[in-house]
């Protein structure tokens, strides 16, 4: 049993998470972290192979009789202006992970946040007027930067926070492992943590 407070009651919310999310798999979160920025790496570049160069039809000389070593085109990789040998083709490839792996994974990191004493829940995030100013009050005493999680019926009430450097409103669904590692506090409100508590007590052993 693992216990989140709320930063504006003296109150906890208690969370049962299945046993393979309580010990940190490092490696598995190592190759799930790898595989999900993947794509947001710049690709290769991309050269061009003897075939892809530009000219070089025509045999440059006779194949016997002039001295020279035999040759076919200018623009095999021996020649200047010629083509490229196992040059960057351009093509970054997929890393693919599965769903399992995945959510072992962020439950983990969930489950040692937790135990690091860095998610915590706020009670009241209405603010009056939806005004950013009233908003900035309520975690000015935070250690920043912070992830505010919604819930997506909650849309409404995510505005006035938009605006604020430090914070990153998010919904529980679109949170990534990046989030997790880079914000100092994760914060939900009432109805995101419902989600958080489902999706680490019903979570799976990868088969």
């Amino acid at each position: 049993m693992i216990e989140i407070p709320y930063i504006d009651k003296k109150d906890v919310f208690s969370i049962n998470p299945g046993k393979e999310l309580l010990k940190m798999n490092e490696k598995l979160i190592a190759q799930v972290y790898y595989c999900l920025n993947w794509k947001k790496k710049a690709k290769p570049g991309k050269i061009k192979g003897r075939s892809e160069v530009r000219g070089g039809g025509r045999k440059p000389w006779k194949q016997k009789g002039t001295g020279k070593a035999r040759a076919g085109t200018i623009r095999s990789p021996l020649f200047i202006g010629g083509g490229v040998i196992f040059g960057p083709s351009g093509e970054k490839g997929t890393k693919r992970i599965t769903k399992k792996m995945k959510g072992k994974a962020m439950g983990q990191l969930y489950v040692n946040k937790i135990k690091s004493k860095e998610i915590f829940i706020v009670d009241k995030i209405e603010v009056k007027g939806n005004k950013t100013k009233e908003a900035n009050k309520v975690f000015r005493d935070r250690i920043k930067p912070i992830v505010l999680v919604f819930d997506k019926a909650e849309s409404s009430r995510l505005i006035p926070y938009r605006n604020i450097s430090y914070i990153t409103p998010a919904y529980f669904e679109s949170i990534d492992m990046s989030d997790i590692f880079s914000k100092k506090e994760i914060i939900f409100t009432n109805k995101s943590v419902e989600k958080l508590k489902s999706f680490l007590e019903k979570h799976n052993e990868i088969s």
